[in-house]
């Protein structure tokens, strides 16, 4: 064997043993991730809660949950009929802040399994509810329940003053306690 095919040969086990450490790394920081939950980082003052308790509240029967939003927001629903999909917008002075979406699916194959390159995915616990991270930000959450995948984004057009309101509002998600729908 010439020298160059020795080279490219020890090239090649190289980068094989390099992607199978790289993948298995990934599967468990993934399963680290889901097994060992932390808590989310939201601390709401008394003034705060009061104020929350007054905000009006967007239920959704069929996809079975709440979520209350701030005084003088709206809520733009998606008029896709055609899906069996819910994706709606908070808005704020005509600005599109959040977004929440629910999709038939699973996290695992149907969000990571097509994301390249893998996230780094974190683990919150918000309400009860197992949510992960697939972002370096707060706002990049994904969680399931009953054969559905809910996400929760921030749009590009929110700014800096608004990480308390995107962060208050999915602090007030609640899943409604009924039998699924699907």
């Amino acid at each position: 064997m010439t020298r160059t095919k020795k080279l490219i040969l020890v090239v090649a086990i190289a980068t094989i043993v390099l992607l199978y450490a790289v993948v298995n790394h990934l599967k468990q920081d993934t399963t680290n991730a889901i097994t060992n939950p932390t808590e989310f980082p939201t601390t709401l003052d008394d003034a705060l809660i009061s104020a929350v308790n007054k905000w009006p509240i967007f239920r959704n029967e069929k996809y079975g949950f709440e979520v209350r939003y701030p005084v003088g927001w709206e809520i733009n629903v998606s008029k896709q009929t055609d899906l069996e999909n819910l994706y709606f917008s908070f808005i704020n002075k005509g600005t599109e802040i959040v977004d929440l979406g629910v999709f038939k699916g699973t996290i695992a194959a149907d969000v990571l399994d097509r994301i390249f390159p893998r996230p780094e995915v974190k683990n919150l616990v918000i309400n009860g509810i197992n949510m992960l991270n697939l972002s370096d930000t707060d706002y990049d959450i994904y969680f399931e329940k009953d054969g559905l995948v809910y996400y929760f984004t921030k749009s590009m057009f929110a700014q800096e003053e608004d990480r308390k309101n995107i962060k208050t509002i999915l602090s007030t998600f609640r899943f409604l306690k009924r039998k699924p729908l699907f």
